[in-house]
C-alpha cells in the first residue's frame, strides 16, 4: 500500500514558490515565518511610517507603496514572493528588518 500524499502545511506550503527565485530559499522561508508565521492574510504596520500609510501584506509583508500591489493582492502567495523578489533585487535581504 503506498503512502498517502500529503500536501506541505504552515511554511512548507509556500517553499515551492520561494524556490523559484534567485535567492537563499532558506532565508527567505525563515524572513516569511517571523514576518506572518506564514498567514498568507497577515496585515501589519497599519500605521503611518515616515509620514505614509501603506500596511505591509501577506506571507513576506510587503508595504503597499505607491508603484506596488495593493493589500488584497499581495494576500496572493505568488504575487507576494513575486514582489517580494523584486524588492530583494534592488535593496537586497536588508529590506525585511527581521534580517538585519
Amino acid at each position: 500500500e503506498p503512502e498517502p500524499v500529503t500536501q506541505p502545511t504552515g511554511c512548507e506550503a509556500y517553499r515551492h514558490l520561494v524556490a523559484q527565485y534567485d535567492w537563499n530559499v532558506e532565508t527567505m522561508m525563515y524572513a516569511m515565518n517571523l514576518e506572518s508565521s506564514c498567514n498568507q492574510n497577515a496585515v501589519g504596520d497599519d500605521r503611518v511610517i515616515a509620514g505614509v500609510y501603506a500596511p505591509s501584506c501577506g506571507l513576506l509583508q510587503i508595504r503597499t507603496l505607491a508603484g506596488r500591489p495593493d493589500c488584497e493582492t499581495l494576500k496572493d502567495p505568488a504575487t507576494n514572493i513575486a514582489t517580494a523578489y523584486q524588492i530583494y533585487q534592488s535593496q537586497g535581504y536588508r529590506a525585511w528588518s527581521v534580517l538585519h
